[in-house]
């Protein structure tokens, strides 16, 4: 932790410091860090890319390594846009551009975070209901958003059937 806080302290009032320290390597760490389960060390690595962010030199470097997604999906997901996705699916019918970026977000939504996964899930029938209706009649792009989907969907359903303890995962009671 201490490290962590003393590259934040060194870099708060530095340009010249932010980008020395984004050079030496500490953007793909930092990246790790956040994936961890720690939540003050996920807190303090954070941070540290905030601060490593206001260097406009380094916004470039910190996107390339993947920050993107790992920082700003947990964020969407925690605030309930799963649901509001599909709410929004449900209430705007079949296609329109809105729709399509909707789906967009939803897939990499339920692809890099197993709670937005777990939330589509629940309803899983709306879900695959939505999913097949775009690939039978969307466009390609559609096509593809809700096909990546449905086989992350499987994939889960997957991984839970094969583990020892399938049937809780599913609710269901053991004999």
């Amino acid at each position: 932790m201490k490290p962590l806080k003393r590259y934040s302290a060194l870099a708060f009032h530095s340009e010249r410091n932010k980008i020395r320290i984004a050079n030496s390597g500490a953007i793909p760490v930092l990246l790790e860090i956040i994936q961890c389960q720690n939540e003050s060390l996920i807190d303090l690595a954070a941070a540290a890319l905030l601060v490593l962010s206001s260097c406009s030199a380094n916004k470039l470097a910190i996107a390339a390594f993947g920050a993107i997604p790992i920082l700003i999906i947990p964020s969407i997901v925690s605030f309930g846009m799963v649901k509001a996705m599909l709410q929004l699916m449900y209430e705007f019918g079949k296609q329109s551009e809105m729709i399509e970026k909707a789906r967009a977000l939803l897939e990499k939504m339920v692809s890099s975070s197993e709670i937005a996964l777990k939330e589509v899930a629940e309803t899983a029938s709306l879900v695959i209901h939505f999913l097949v209706e775009a690939i039978e009649e969307g466009t390609p792009l559609c096509k593809e958003h809700a096909a990546a989907m449905l086989l992350v969907m499987c994939q889960s359903c997957r991984d839970r059937c094969k583990s020892r303890d399938w049937p809780k995962s599913f609710g269901v009671a053991e004999r």
